[in-house]
């Protein structure tokens, strides 16, 4: 049995690589994968215990298993032969040489280490930035995938949300918004806030009822009067189609009522307009 454990398979130089070398190997591999799994196992009854989010359990999922990748292959060199230590002082400047020609991609990959450990921004959350706006759906070494509204998956270099603006609407929840309707001055206001206030609560369950909804009549414009109902919500995800219908509501009914609906300038920029005087 020794002697079969002891079996060359392929020797070059000071690598030599043996039946027990092959098995070690195997058993390294193994172990790696059992300890992750059971680590990842531990980490999903964290999250449905709500210890921790899942954002934070895939970034330490993550960060494990490239430590895991390092130990292996580090045993498997040692299992065959190879001294890790000279090859990972032989490598340096290597990497130093490599650094210079790829400097962006060095950038992006410490950029995904950045995000992992420091969990500025988590799977499953609704960011925008750079024109794009989605859920972050995966976090990579280099890379991260986004979900757009359009139902398209951007690939966004990690550097993109260290180095610039990224606004991540999953870090406050639930979040503030609000729709947005012009009536004219001879409207009935009171109608005008009961039917927004209806189309809160047609849609209680997509938004939430605490923190209460409000109206603000926003402001006075040259034909228009500018009102906002704000809401709170904690899907971010679909909080466009839940505005949408909102608005499909409030048209429709205030229609019925023969109230007339329109915007003007004036009353989107917060200026009240001011008409000119008729020359005699």
């Amino acid at each position: 049995m020794k002697e079969f454990l002891k079996y060359e398979l392929l020797k070059y130089g000071s690598i030599q690589i043996t039946v027990l070398g092959l098995l070690a190997i195997c058993v390294f591999i193994l172990l790696a994968f059992a300890f992750h799994k059971i680590v990842k196992k531990l980490l999903s009854k964290s999250v449905a215990a709500g210890r921790i989010d899942i954002g934070r359990k895939f970034a330490v999922a993550r960060m494990l298993k490239y430590f895991l990748y390092v130990i292996v292959i580090a045993l498997a060199f040692n299992a065959i032969g190879i001294d890790v230590t000279i090859f990972i002082a032989g490598s340096a400047a290597l990497l130093v040489g490599l650094g210079l020609g790829v400097k962006q991609i060095f950038n992006d990959i410490v950029s995904g280490i950045i995000l992992l450990i420091e969990g500025g921004l988590s799977v499953g959350d609704v960011i925008e930035a750079d024109g794009t706006s989605g859920i972050v759906k995966e976090i990579g070494i280099r890379t991260s995938k986004v979900l757009t509204n359009e139902a398209t998956i951007v690939i966004v270099p990690n550097s993109k949300f260290v180095s610039e603006k990224v606004t991540n609407w999953g870090h406050v929840r639930p979040t503030r918004f609000f729709i947005e309707v012009g009536v004219a001055y001879n409207s009935d206001v009171e109608l005008v806030k009961k039917v927004l206030m209806d189309a809160a609560v047609k849609y209680y369950g997509d938004i939430e009822t605490e923190p209460e909804v409000f109206i603000r009549l926003e402001n006075f414009g040259e034909t228009m009067i500018a009102f906002r109902l704000y809401f709170f919500s904690k899907r971010i995800a679909k909080i466009e189609n839940i505005k949408s219908e909102m608005r499909w509501y409030v048209l429709t009914t205030l229609h019925k009522h023969s109230i007339i609906i329109g915007t003007d300038k004036e009353s989107k920029s917060g200026n009240i307009a001011k008409k000119k005087p008729e020359a005699d």
